[in-house]
């Protein structure tokens, strides 16, 4: 058995009360917090490093997307916890590697080069990792800037209740304004559709894979305008986009998924 001091690890976790004098109060000695475990973050940060030691002769535009993937997955799901030491010591390491291996792709560079080349200034922030691939351009996932998001215990109420609609769409609605997307397009579409697929009229998120439909097809003159673009689970993209069944279509062309 482990005292509550010295804490235990459990999926992922770890629980632990720390000494703090200020916050004593009858068994309770300091305050109580839950981080991610260290031997999660040790195994997390081997992951990045991997990836970063196996696209030296690669496009750092797919690396970066490769490394987006693994950070904003991570920081989604360790978000709700004390997580900010835990954020840092990965970005620490993800950018350690990623200096190393500039270094090794570019010998005969100057430090000055490889900023100029492959950092950029945002705000504060002066040493931001560039993914290029042609016109294109990704900023790596800045994890240290992750804010601590507490989760917020669902009130006891039947999803199912007409009377409690509202609660709910409030519920996901606020959830669609702090969730982490692969893309900023993403992130606007879930904020417009508060946090539904239309398609469905069920929540964006159930841990299903997202994608965005092209109301107007590129090919038929669609541009990239939110206006233009919806965010559907991959299923429901996949059945938008080939079902034949009329009255499906009637519905999406009323919800204005379709023409």
């Amino acid at each position: 058995m482990y005292s509550i001091e010295e804490g235990f690890d459990f999926l992922g976790l770890n629980f632990r009360e720390f000494p703090d004098s200020n916050r004593v109060k009858g068994t309770k000695k300091g305050i109580f917090l839950v981080k991610p475990s260290s031997t999660k973050v040790k195994a997390f940060v081997r992951e990045p490093v991997i990836t970063i030691k196996g696209h030296k002769n690669r496009s750092s535009y797919d690396l970066v997307l490769k490394l987006n993937q693994k950070l904003r997955g991570w920081a989604e799901h360790y978000r709700k916890v004390t997580s900010q030491k835990a954020f840092n010591t990965i970005h620490y390491h993800v950018w350690k590697a990623l200096w190393s291996m500039l270094r090794k792709k570019h010998r005969r560079r100057s430090k000055s080069w490889l900023y100029k080349k492959y950092f950029e200034k945002v705000e504060e922030n002066r040493w931001i990792f560039v993914g290029r691939k042609g016109e294109q351009k990704l900023l790596l996932f800045q994890i240290p800037y992750v804010p601590i998001k507490r989760h917020v215990l669902c009130k006891d109420l039947n999803a199912y209740d007409p009377e409690a609609i509202e609660y709910f769409l409030k519920r996901n609605a606020s959830r669609s304004k702090s969730a982490l997307f692969s893309g900023s397009t993403k992130g606007a579409l879930a904020k417009l559709q508060k946090g539904y697929r239309p398609a469905c009229d069920a929540s964006l998120f159930n841990g299903e894979e997202l994608e965005i439909h092209y109301i107007t097809l590129r090919r038929k003159g669609g541009d990239h305008s939110l206006k233009n673009l919806k965010l559907l689970h991959k299923l429901c993209h996949k059945q938008v986009e080939y079902s034949k069944d009329s009255n499906l279509r009637a519905t999406w062309r009323e919800k204005g998924i379709i023409l």
